[in-house]
């Protein structure tokens, strides 16, 4: 004997919203502006040293100062005309 359920698993589901949209409230966006905030004020109270340290663990940056392979600027190839 099935269980009785309030709603079929077939039902359509409605969304307060259109398909691949979203609605952003006020109070959303003033809290991501102020997240935003403050990861920017804490970036501009590092140092240089720190703010060096913290590529350096970010993978941007070697120890010695370079680029590491995945951000340095690849070499522009050129490109066959068409005959």
């Amino acid at each position: 004997m099935k269980k009785p359920t309030s709603k079929s698993a077939s039902e359509t589901q409605t969304a307060s919203s259109p398909s691949g949209t979203s609605k952003k409230t006020v109070v959303t966006e003033s809290k991501i502006e102020s997240k935003f905030q403050f990861i920017l004020d804490l970036i501009q109270k590092q140092t240089p040293e720190e703010t060096r340290q913290s590529l350096v663990r970010a993978g941007i940056i070697t120890e010695s100062g370079e680029l590491t392979s995945h951000y340095k600027p690849r070499p522009k190839t050129k490109k066959k005309a068409k005959e």
